[in-house]
């Protein structure tokens, strides 16, 4: 039997009499929103347009203290992108582009470049690998460790794991890279400075994805900002939707962990205005073996919790009828 996969046809089941459908009918499952990265407006050949600072007021202290993100940022410097459109050159894709001021990214194939690696000052070569492949790539990494000194890391991903391998990678890239730079920097105390140079094949998706992750969690801006910063300094590098949908998750997580973390410090602090000391202390005034029901509602008040907090999204959206009388 022959099955027809169109899934644009305006109504695939059988309607009675004098019933008509409002809206086409579609058989796919719903598609995400649309992420939309605006391109930046550029101001001209070798001007800045666009800079990034770390906030020193989101950091998730379970992951890095101030103190560590003021040496990692060196106290907070400001960090520019400069258009490099007019510039930019078929074959600036096989060179490194500097992304921050300690962190470069290109292919692997640059790590054939000691000149480029000793002038640069890298002291770690970190590899995003496909874990299914990572075993036979990658040697130029590990010649150009062993000529120079360098340390050489690496990051594997195994992309049939789905998007939580990636997520996982999210988290050990930001970890290596910091580890890496604090422990320069005490080991030569302070005397030097750390810079890493991420690497995939193209220095384009993987490595790419990886960076943008690093920004994000580091410097504490979202993901179109992210994106826009790192397109002005390498062009080629590829984001793709299901890439953006990963990053805005990821988005969402840090945003989540800030939220927890400030909440800790403010209950830490004794302030009385933290949401978890008072839910706490509500919870200990309604008393043992208390179930709240639906009509305890109204006890939220005070308590900075809304129970119709996701009545918003519905406010606005009019009413939707699938089907009409085609006979009146």
């Amino acid at each position: 039997m022959d099955i027809d996969h169109d899934h644009n046809k305006p109504n695939p089941l059988p309607i009675a009499p004098g019933v008509a459908a409002t809206a086409p009918f579609s058989a796919r499952p719903p598609s995400p929103p649309y992420i939309h990265v605006p391109t930046v407006t550029h101001r001209g050949q070798g001007t800045t347009s666009m800079s990034i600072t770390p906030s020193f007021t989101d950091i998730d202290s379970t992951q890095l203290t101030e103190a560590d993100l003021r040496l990692i940022t060196s106290g907070g410097a400001l960090q520019s992108a400069t258009d490099s459109s007019n510039t930019w050159k078929y074959e600036s894709r096989r060179q490194a582009q500097p992304i921050l001021d300690f962190l470069y990214l290109g292919p692997s194939s640059v790590t054939k470049d000691f000149k480029f690696l000793t002038n640069s000052g890298i002291t770690l070569i970190l590899a995003i690998r496909d874990a299914r492949f990572g075993g036979m790539t990658f040697m130029n990494c590990k010649r150009a460790g062993e000529a120079l000194g360098v340390e050489v890391d690496n990051v594997d991903i195994l992309p049939d794991n789905g998007p939580q391998d990636v997520m996982r990678g999210f988290g050990l890239t930001v970890k290596k890279i910091n580890e890496h730079l604090l422990r320069v920097f005490r080991e030569s105390e302070g005397q030097k400075k750390g810079k890493v140079l991420i690497c995939c094949e193209t220095g384009n998706d993987r490595s790419a994805l990886m960076g943008a992750a690093y920004i994000m969690t580091v410097f504490g801006v979202d993901l179109v900002t992210t994106i826009q910063f790192m397109t002005l300094q390498r062009f080629c590098v590829t984001f793709g939707d299901d890439v953006k949908f990963l990053l805005q998750t990821y988005d969402d997580i840090l945003r989540a962990r800030r939220d927890v973390s400030r909440a800790r410090g403010e209950r830490l602090g004794g302030e009385e205005g933290s949401l978890r000391a008072q839910i706490k202390r509500r919870v200990g005034e309604m008393g043992p073996g208390m179930v709240r029901g639906e009509d305890d509602d109204d006890d939220d008040e005070g308590m900075g919790v809304d129970g119709n907090g996701d009545k918003e999204r519905f406010e606005e959206r009019k009413g939707f009828m699938p089907y009409v009388d085609s006979r009146r």
